[in-house]
Formats: structure tokens, C-alpha cells, sequence
């Protein structure tokens, strides 16, 4: 969260388009605080979230990574498992050489 304001020490310039100032401006009157107060909330915010999705792609990789090895050695048992698996990677490498 946003810290207090005799907290904050850095100044940062950002350019917004016209309509996204306004919709800050009239946000900011209608709760009376500052625009950049309101602003720096919204960085804030935005930040723990986005830090928080990352978290939770972190941890669902790591929970899932022990499930993926033992599904994947489980297709290198059998010669359709290994074309499987081959199909797969093919799959993978074509997409990436599309991004």
C-alpha cells in the first residue's frame, strides 16, 4: 500500500493521455485528495498485484514442475509416449519461431 506522504521522497514525471488526466482529475475532486496522492495509490496498488499474480504463477509452476517430470518420464516408457512427447516439443519450438 501507498505510504504516507511525508514518506514519499521521489518524484516521478508520467504522461498521460488527455481523457485518462481527466478521469483522474474528476476521481481525485470527487474524493477530495490530490491527484498525485491518488495517482501513487494507484501505482502502488497496481504493483502488489501484479507482484502477486507473479507469485501465484511462481508457486502454481513450482506445485505443478514434480507432475510434469513424472508424466513426461511416464511417455519416454513406450514408443507412442515418445512420439508424443516428440509432437509436443515440435509443437513448442514451432511456436516459438512464431514469437
Amino acid at each position: 500500500m501507498a505510504t504516507a506522504d511525508n514518506d514519499r521522497t521521489i518524484r516521478i514525471n508520467v504522461r498521460l493521455a488527455s481523457h485518462i488526466k481527466d478521469r483522474l482529475e474528476n476521481y481525485s475532486s470527487h474524493i477530495g485528495m490530490a491527484a498525485s496522492t491518488v495517482a501513487a495509490f494507484a501505482i502502488s496498488e497496481y504493483l502488489d498485484t501484479k507482484e502477486r499474480q507473479a507469485n501465484l504463477n511462481k508457486d502454481m509452476a513450482s506445485s505443478m514442475a514434480p507432475r510434469i517430470m513424472e508424466i513426461m518420464a511416464n511417455m519416454t516408457q513406450t514408443p507412442e509416449g515418445l512420439k508424443q512427447l516428440e509432437m509436443l516439443t515440435n509443437a513448442i519450438e514451432a511456436s516459438d519461431e512464431a514469437d
